[in-house]
């Protein structure tokens, strides 16, 4: 799940591919281009590129 920065849904994250969507339904694509593995007690970081095109709004 997606939280702005009082806490707030505002979408969720899914994959793969890599997607983003927001409550609204409108969503949008990546492609991982890298990762770096977690240390101890941490998250894995990843780098993702957009999909140019890939945009989906609702009708």
């Amino acid at each position: 799940m997606l939280n702005d920065r009082s806490g707030k849904l505002v979408g969720k994250y899914y994959g793969p591919p890599a997607s983003w969507e927001a409550m609204d339904s409108s969503k949008v694509t990546a492609t991982q281009v890298a990762v770096a593995p977690a240390g101890a007690g941490q998250r894995r970081q990843s780098c993702q590129q957009g999909r140019p095109g890939n945009r989906e709004v609702p009708g």
